[in-house]
């Protein structure tokens, strides 16, 4: 290959890759096929309209609540002590678990009508029934059910219904408590048998597997007449993880401690009156953990109480026995003095007593590593004690979040292993902390000790009946102020218990739920886009796997050769146009072909044309004898050559038979004039047929002899017209290249294959042949403008309606 080649080749392919798409065509092309476009459009809206009739709606709601940022306690604490060894606060993070944990949902569900499950089925889609309804189910909770069973419902009048259930297998459920039915520590399974029976309103309906009532709804039947009611009986686990499986909570900003509680639900109503159900639990939750302390605060002195008032009446019992048997009712003055020293004395080292038993009860129940549902808190005793009970009510935040956290995210997770670490590190804070006030309280009591040492020395010195008299009065004394005391802690206690407050508060109550899926404008959106695609790739992916043509402008797109004219479609049987149809759009277009070769031409003496094509059926031939008749009617003495020795149609198209032709002049059989002759049917036109068939065509056509008949020819006529075979089938048109002025190409659309053409041109340019044109034939005749086909404008509408005319 030589370097012009190479050069040539590369600016064919660079011209190749800067090609773009032609949208003005593309525009036409799908213009012509409007009602394509139409057609899948309306198909693809109806096929959206059907969906989102049929497609089940799904429902958004939220709520908001206020979760209190609450001073570290602990850390405060430490500090009084000395310590610090860390902190620990409420955090959003653990709210958001708490709330998300199916315990949560479910204590939610159980707030909501939840046991039976309602159904209207239409002919299109099936919707879930809540408040309003015809009938309502009162399930028999002594008897466990079938989870999962479905029932259908049909009234016959205003009181009286059939009931029907195909086969249903599941677990028996006890809705007592709220799990599956156990029976010797197995889950029972059964199978309902299929049921069909007339039943009134109200009448128990009974059998080994279910077992309800069926009352009167709030609705009446007539309502729901166009669709099928049927209900199913549901198990809190299953129903509860449905819902809890599209709650989402988050904070309502990154600095807030607002929680959003979104959920989504098939069921609008249920929707709402679950997250107002989740929220309520949520803050009963909170406000139940802060009265924990109070409560177990109220058992343990109840349970004192019962051991003190034996006590107290058997001391007051003992104390009045002693006054009847010795006939004394009070002390003496001095006895009196002596009794209210010791008085004083005992109730400070009771006082000792009572915190150290206190705090001694504390280091053991805290050692042995209990949650604090029992704990009792020092200022439910009297103990006023910042420190301790600030441990100790963290101590109890803790082990609730991590309770909660337990249910939701399990043992192992992150921010469970966090609050284990800081439970330890508060109980170690209270064992410390309880350690030091036992060590105090020893020191006071040991002090009261020694004080009460000397007054006994003088109660020694009272009479006998005096000092016995003191100790009944001490005893009971002791007793009795126990009693009070502890009636005073049980009242703060109430008190307490009945006036705490939840620290977090709801903040929107969720009042109307949305409907996000499906969306009736994004379902319209992409179904028209969809079908759109669907539309064009039916206009155009037809013509991209086609290896044919269907544009001239395709044609041009890929070809480095310019085009000289389109030929359009010729319905005549009448092959020789201008004879058949000289005003035709056919014959106008052959006019144009000619003006532009012309232009080629440069009024050259003996111009010479090779009219070939890559395979045959192209309409060469067709071609030519109309592209010699045009140059002929112009005044140009022109000359047809049947080149195609193997296969030619010009004697099929004229009236001149096929020899003596070509092949015999170039074996030396006839002269020159006896091949060269006019035809009839065109006047200042002469016709070289192709001869007989000769074994070696492409020999005779490099031959000295037809460059002799070319020189020849090129003197006595102005335009040779050469139908030459098809370049790809045979070599013979090849070997003319050199002795001829010009090629045309005639590529036919719907014919020519793409593959074949592209390499034909490649070997064109790359071998440099040179004053190179296609020629686009059967191009189809619209009436209305389409940019790439031959157009017909209303100048040019005139030869068609001539043409129809003379037809006529």
């Amino acid at each position: 290959m030589t370097q012009d080649s190479q050069e040539q080749m590369k600016q064919y392919s660079s011209n190749e890759e800067e090609k773009t798409i032609d949208f003005r065509m593309l525009f036409y092309r799908v213009l012509r096929q409007w009602y394509i476009v139409v057609l899948c459009v309306l198909i693809g809206i109806g096929a959206a309209l059907f969906y989102l009739r049929k497609a089940p709606r799904l429902y958004q709601g939220s709520t908001t609540v206020l979760v209190q940022d609450k001073q570290n306690k602990l850390m405060d604490a430490q500090k009084l002590m000395g310590l610090d060894i860390g902190q620990s606060s409420t955090t959003v993070e653990n709210e958001q678990q708490i709330l998300q944990s199916m315990h949560m949902s479910e204590e939610a569900v159980k707030r909501i009508d939840w046991q039976v499950s309602y159904y209207l089925s239409g002919r299109i889609r099936t919707n879930t029934i809540y408040a309003v309804r015809p009938f309502s189910i009162i399930v028999d909770t002594l008897q466990p059910q079938v989870a999962g069973a479905f029932f259908k419902i049909e009234f016959k009048d205003d009181n009286t219904f059939i009931l029907k259930s195909d086969k249903n297998e599941g677990k028996l459920y006890d809705y007592r408590v709220n799990d599956y039915y156990l029976r010797q520590g197995n889950y029972v399974e059964v199978a309902n048998t299929i049921y069909e029976k007339e039943h009134h309103f109200g009448d128990t309906i009974h059998t080994a597997n279910f077992s309800f009532v069926i009352v009167r709804g709030n609705a009446l039947p007539s309502t729901f007449d166009k669709g099928d009611l049927s209900f199913r009986l549901n198990d809190l686990q299953s129903f509860s993880e449905k819902l809890n499986k599209g709650l989402v909570i988050e904070p309502a900003s990154k600095t807030s401690s607002v929680l959003k509680i979104t959920s989504q639900y098939y069921q609008p109503e249920i929707l709402k009156d679950f997250l107002n159900a989740i929220t309520t639990v949520y803050i009963e939750s909170g406000l139940d953990n802060k009265n924990s302390v109070a409560i177990k605060t109220i058992e343990f002195i109840d349970s004192e109480l019962e051991l003190i008032t034996e006590e107290l009446s058997n001391a007051e019992s003992d104390l009045e026995t002693y006054r009847k048997e010795n006939k004394i009712l009070s002390l003496d003055e001095e006895a009196v003095a002596i009794f209210e020293q010791m008085r004083n004395i005992d109730e400070q080292k009771a006082a000792l007593m009572l915190n150290n038993k206190y705090y001694i009860y504390l280091r053991d129940y805290v050692a042995k590593e209990r949650d604090l549902e029992s704990i009792v808190i020092p200022s439910s005793m009297g103990i006023e004690d910042a420190v301790t009970a600030s441990l100790i009510e963290e101590l109890a935040r803790l082990y609730n979040e991590r309770s909660a956290l337990v249910k939701s995210a399990g043992e192992k997770n992150p921010a469970v292993q966090k609050i284990n670490a800081q439970i330890k590190q508060t109980r170690e804070s209270i064992l410390e902390n309880t350690k030091n006030i036992i060590q105090l309280n020893n020191l006071s009591i040991s002090e009261m000790e020694k004080r009460s040492g000397s007054i006994n020395a003088r109660v020694s010195l009272l009479p006998t009946n005096q000092r016995n008299l003191l100790g009944f009065e001490r005893q009971f004394n002791l007793y009795n102020e126990l009693y009070v005391f502890l009636l005073e802690r049980r009242a703060e206690a109430k008190i307490t218990a009945a006036t705490n407050m939840s620290d977090n508060s709801v903040i929107d109550v969720c009042s109307k739920v949305v409907q996000i899926k499906p969306k009736t404008s994004m379902v319209l959106m992409i179904a028209f886009v969809l079908s759109l695609m669907i539309a064009l790739g039916i206009i155009f992916l037809p013509g991209w796997l086609k290896n044919t043509f269907e544009y001239p402008r395709e044609i041009e797109e890929m070809s480095p050769y310019p085009s000289a004219g389109n030929i359009m479609h010729n319905d005549v049987a009448n092959e020789i146009v201008f004879s058949s149809a000289p005003h035709s759009i056919v014959a106008e277009s052959f006019r144009n072909l000619r003006t532009n070769i012309n232009m080629m031409a440069k009024n050259k003496k003996g111009f010479s044309i090779i009219v070939s094509s890559d395979l045959p059926s192209a309409g060469k031939t067709f071609v030519s004898i109309n592209l010699g008749h045009a140059f002929a009617v112009s005044g140009k003495k022109t000359l047809l050559i049947g080149a195609d020795m193997r296969k030619s149609r010009l004697s099929e198209v004229t009236t001149l038979s096929q020899s003596p032709g070509l092949s015999e002049y170039l074996t030396g059989y006839v002269s020159l004039e006896e091949v060269l002759r006019p035809c009839p049917e065109i006047q200042n036109m002469f016709i070289l047929t192709s001869g007989k068939i000769p074994f070696n065509p492409a020999e005779l056509l490099e031959s000295a002899e037809m460059s002799f008949l070319l020189e020849q020819v090129k003197q006595q006529f102005d335009v040779i017209v050469i139908d030459s075979p098809p370049m790809i089938a045979v070599t013979d048109a090849r070997v003319l290249l050199q002795q001829t002025d010009a090629l045309a190409l005639v590529v036919r659309l719907r014919n020519t294959r793409k593959n074949i053409l592209r390499d034909l041109l490649r070997d064109l340019k790359t071998k440099n042949v040179r004053n190179t044109v296609l020629i686009i034939n059967d191009v189809p005749i619209q009436k209305r403008a389409g940019y790439g086909y031959g157009y017909v404008s209303s100048y040019g509408q005139g030869y068609i309606d001539d043409e129809t005319k003379h037809k006529a």
